[in-house]
């Protein structure tokens, strides 16, 4: 419960402190990943690694059988340690990667947004009656002039 609680205060913390850092320096997080998955995840993997260290109080020894431990060779809990360290440290070298590769991909101009994120209309083509073929059956609508919410 105190890691989960920890990785929860370290998520707001970085929507509330770290979010507008990045927005500062132009690096664009998608829907917050970094927060809600990036930081805790990394927080998690640190705990998991401190916690396999601990000689004989982790219950990593008493609680997992053989035959878990990699086709029944026994690991001590140094060596368990470091393959979580190892595991942390390719899970973000493969999301820093992966992420770059992807930011590469995306400033190739055919990918390039004209004017603002998340909206994509140009690349829809409806009939000017859409709205007559499927109505709308939500309670709120946007108004074209100011976009305050109007009841329908």
């Amino acid at each position: 419960m105190v890691i989960g609680t920890l990785a929860g205060m370290i998520s707001v913390s970085g929507f509330e402190y770290l979010l507008p850092i990045l927005k500062y320096k132009r690096i664009h997080d998608t829907c917050g990943i970094n927060n809600l998955h990036g930081m805790p995840g990394i927080m998690s993997g640190i705990a998991g690694i401190i916690i396999s260290s601990i000689d004989n109080r982790s219950g990593y020894l008493d609680h997992l059988t053989d035959q878990c431990l990699s086709g029944g060779i026994s690991r001590s809990n140094s060596i368990q340690s470091a393959y979580q360290a190892a595991a942390l440290g390719l899970t973000l070298g493969m999301g820093v990667v992966g992420g770059l590769i992807t930011g590469v991909i995306l400033r190739i101009p055919v990918f390039a947004q004209k004017d603002n994120d998340f909206v994509d209309g140009e690349n829809w083509h409806l009939p000017e009656n859409v709205h007559e073929i499927f109505p709308r059956n939500d309670l709120y609508a946007y108004t074209s002039k100011n976009h305050s919410p109007t009841y329908l």
